[in-house]
């Protein structure tokens, strides 16, 4: 009969450590249908309203979920306040550059070079050599506009299997031979980045390429 006490203790210790995870997998599960349909307001509103999503997510959660939402809104004036807002804020490495690369990305698509600028610094600071150097040739390429990769993407092509992989290589190594002015080249490589990333957002990007090419 002793154990009973015992079992029926440990029994509501692990229900209060599980109802903390439920609820936050039911927020965020109800946050994330408003996304995907495209009610961006709705989600936000609730992020912002709920004092329970409040208590069960943490600042730098909340942020980075808001943040995510102003990307998939494609709201930049919301994304640039946010992120600086962020990066200000007393992070460790990992978050810093995790919200230093999620908006670099999406500045380097819109060629914003001072948004760059500042987050490039940022991710110099908190990133590791591996994507430092893959981050500051994407800026060489998308806002500086250089063509001084294309051999070392050639030889990085050789080696990849993966179809995303191989189009986003052809898609660099095409926008470098379209900063130098080689026009072959360039439409080459991106009718083959065309083709290996149907159905992603590149494909319209590429496409528009292309058709500054012809």
């Amino acid at each position: 009969m002793e154990a009973l006490p015992i079992l029926i203790l440990l029994t509501l210790i692990l229900i209060s450590i599980a109802i903390p995870f439920i609820i936050r997998s039911l927020l965020w599960n109800s946050i994330l249908k408003k996304i995907y349909a495209g009610k961006y307001d709705q989600a936000i509103d609730q992020m912002n309203q709920s004092k329970l999503y409040r208590l069960v997510f943490s600042e730098y959660e909340r942020n980075y979920n808001l943040l995510r939402t102003y990307i998939s809104k494609k709201d930049a004036k919301q994304i640039q306040a946010l992120s600086i807002h962020i990066l200000q804020m007393d992070l460790n490495r990992k978050q810093a550059y995790q919200i230093a690369s999620l908006t670099y990305f999406y500045f380097l698509e819109s060629e914003n070079k001072e948004m760059c600028d500042t987050l490039l610094h940022h991710i110099r600071i908190s990133g590791d050599v591996q994507e430092i150097g893959y981050d500051e040739m994407l800026y060489r390429i998308l806002i500086e506009k250089k063509s001084e990769d294309i051999l070392a993407l050639e030889e990085l092509l050789k080696e990849k299997t993966d179809k995303d992989d191989i189009g986003m290589l052809q898609y660099l190594i095409g926008v470098q031979y379209l900063n130098k002015k080689d026009l072959k080249q360039a439409n080459l490589y991106l009718n083959k980045a065309k083709n290996n990333l149907k159905g992603t957002p590149y494909h319209k990007k590429i496409n528009k390429l292309l058709g500054g090419i012809s």
